[in-house]
């Protein structure tokens, strides 16, 4: 048959385009732009990750700097420090000394106890060597102590303990100060409130505790003696607490204690 001409001929239809979204032309090593499942865009690599902007960094650093801050704030240890000595002043002041002691001392331990689980400061793990290291510090200032002074260290020792039992004064002095002081001055206090503070709190309490017992009056320098003495090794346990950790301070104050408190009274 002879061909068709040309106008009789169907037409074929067109065949679609595939669209391409549009490039951005912002150099020879530019991404294409892509359309992700939800509508937005982003890169070819990248599409279907989660996107971190500096904003969500900054507002993640400033919620956890809030959290410390209040976490610091829920139990004030200057606070309680401050009830603390308007109490043992004005209301144990007729005690005898033994029992004051004793109720204080108890009282802070539990405080400080009570602050480390509510602040949740970290109390690292003891072991032998910061006792040892604490201990060795105590031998280091204490032994040149007992061996120069030994006369004025039993009376002083004997002045500050009158009337109490030796045995009285070995646990006072090895298990209830330690501890207490232990727990909430280089625990709470100083992970709170600082180094200085803390070493100064302690000193002031240790002052009002101990050196409020003797005749200030009649031997004013012997108490300034005293009063410096328990103001510098308070700065000493705050330093190893501060360098090591609380169980070196710990075990400074055990060893300090039966050196120039309690061993003078035996010798």
């Amino acid at each position: 048959m002879p061909e068709p001409p040309a106008w009789m001929k169907a037409i074929p239809p067109p065949e679609p385009e595939l669209s391409q979204a549009p490039i951005k032309n912002t150099g020879s090593d530019a991404e294409p732009v892509t359309a992700t499942r939800s509508g937005a865009l982003g890169t070819a690599d990248s599409a279907d990750e989660p996107v971190e902007t500096a904003d969500d960094e900054f507002s993640d650093e400033a919620a956890e700097d809030f959290d410390d801050a209040e976490r610091l704030l829920t139990f004030d240890p200057l606070f309680i420090y401050g009830i603390a000595l308007v109490v043992t002043v004005l209301g144990l002041g007729g005690m005898p000394l033994e029992t004051r002691l004793t109720s204080v001392w108890t009282a802070l331990s539990l405080l400080g106890v009570l602050a480390i689980l509510a602040d949740e400061i970290d109390v690292p793990r003891p072991t032998v060597r910061d006792l040892a290291i604490g201990a060795g510090y105590a031998a280091l200032v204490g032994v040149p102590l007992v061996a120069i002074g030994n006369a004025q260290l039993k009376r002083i020792a004997v002045d500050l303990f009158n009337g109490m039992s030796p045995t009285s004064v070995f646990l006072l002095l090895v298990f209830a100060m330690p501890a207490a002081e232990t727990l909430f001055f280089r625990g709470a206090f100083q992970a709170s409130r600082g180094f200085l503070l803390s070493a100064l709190a302690s000193g002031l309490w240790a002052c009002l505790l101990l050196v409020a017992g003797l005749n200030v009056t009649a031997y004013p320098f012997v108490a300034l003696v005293i009063g410096t003495a328990l103001f510098a090794l308070s700065f000493l346990y705050s330093y190893l607490a501060a360098v090591y950790n609380l169980f070196s301070a710990w075990a400074c104050q055990i060893v300090m204690n039966m050196l120039l408190l309690w061993l003078p009274t035996l010798l």
